[in-house]
């Protein structure tokens, strides 16, 4: 009897002694449990992937640029770049950069052009010239191997943007059923009633935000919502895109546009990296939306080659390189020496890819896709047509 009683008051002890234990690790659990997640403010440079579900790839590729674009920084004196052998066109966007961006971006251009000079031949053997009819059936092949490409122009000229217009028309007519988009820097996005924030930022909320396509048969409205320059008339373009069936999309904030302007940096690489960031944006809200119902579609971006060219700091191409986008140069005759590629300060400035031959021409790289890749990103561009 002894020796069951001396049991029970052991079990006893051993239970008063563990509910303390037991209830202090209750309290514990309680304490680490997840916070609720918290609203994030939508403030200039956070990451979009907290306010939409980009794709895991372009989250990434976000991630990547956004050190790159928070060393921008607009309120320091003016002070160019030194022209270490860059294109002129390029070199005239490098202005009032700090120091740390300087030299960052002499880095990156330094090793793409030691790269190429150690290629053999310096990779001319590889840019294949394409004339005639050929150009054409080249140019829709390389399209049909992509979703995502971006068509870079020198602004001012009339003739690549028709070109471009009839390209993209007939190759609609040979794929009928796929769905094409063009986003466009030369029309505004609508304004955001009852915001007090810019269009570029309300986009990092997702497809929520998004528009649809510009309706050209609608009375003024869609006229008024162009760019008001003179360099960027692209109604013709839009009339040819819009009566082949093909969407077309502003992507242009008036408000950053305007802001810019004032300050001066439009041009610049600073002011290109934020508006930039804006079209990215609006381009992954459009295209997520769009995918949902056309999983094939194919996404064209149309402007100014500082926004397009693989060798500017920032450019579009790289916010979507997992895409693997095509990547082209669309140039007019008179223009032919114009180029963001690096290869007229390496190659003779007589090759007929930047100089004048009359005829209508379009270079691409040869070899394994991987290689092609490579020098597209090494030099600026995948593609590039001269038409006269």
């Amino acid at each position: 009897m002894q020796k069951i009683t001396g049991i029970l008051l052991c079990l006893s002890l051993l239970l008063s002694l563990n509910t303390p234990v037991r209830a202090q690790r209750a309290k514990f659990v309680k304490r680490i449990k997840t916070p609720a997640s918290k609203v994030h403010p939508r403030i200039k440079g956070a990451d979009i992937s907290k306010y939409s579900l980009a794709s895991q790839g372009w989250a990434q590729t976000y991630r990547l640029n956004q050190k790159f674009l928070n060393s921008l920084k607009t309120n320091v004196p003016a002070a160019p770049v030194p022209n270490f052998n860059l294109p002129p066109k390029m070199n005239a966007h490098m202005r009032g950069l700090t120091t740390d961006t300087e030299a960052l971006i002499r880095k990156n251009l330094t090793l793409k052009f030691t790269w190429i000079q150690q290629q053999p031949n310096l990779g001319k053997n590889l840019l294949q010239k394409i004339t005639d009819r050929e150009i054409g059936f080249r140019f829709y092949k390389k399209l049909s191997e992509t979703n995502v490409a971006f068509i870079g122009e020198i602004h001012g000229n009339l003739p690549p943007r028709i070109e471009f217009a009839n390209l993209i028309k007939e190759f609609k007519a040979f794929h009928p059923n796929r769905k094409i988009v063009v986003f466009s820097e030369a029309a505004y996005l609508k304004p955001i009633e009852g915001e007090s924030v810019f269009p570029y930022q309300y986009y990092r909320r997702g497809a929520e935000g998004v528009e649809n396509p510009i309706n050209f048969t609608e009375k003024e409205t869609p006229n008024a919502r162009l760019v008001d320059d003179e360099s960027l008339q692209f109604k013709e373009m839009f009339s040819i895109l819009s009566d082949a069936g093909v969407e077309i999309y502003p992507i242009e904030d008036a408000v950053v546009a305007q802001k810019e302007s004032a300050q001066g940096i439009i041009s610049t690489v600073n002011g290109l990296a934020e508006r930039n960031k804006g079209f990215a944006r609006t381009m992954q809200a459009q295209m997520e939306k769009i995918r949902q119902e056309n999983p094939d579609a194919l996404f064209i971006y149309y402007g100014g080659m500082a926004h397009t060219s693989w060798a500017m700091p920032t450019s579009l191409p790289k916010f979507f390189a997992n895409e693997k986008p095509l990547v082209v140069e669309l140039i007019a005759e008179k223009d032919a020496d114009k180029t963001f590629s690096l290869l007229p300060n390496i190659w003779e400035t007589a090759h007929p890819a930047f100089t004048k031959t009359g005829d209508k021409r379009m270079f691409l790289w040869e070899g394994a896709p991987a290689q092609a890749e490579t020098w597209g990103k090494m030099t600026g561009f995948d593609c590039r047509i001269v038409i006269p």
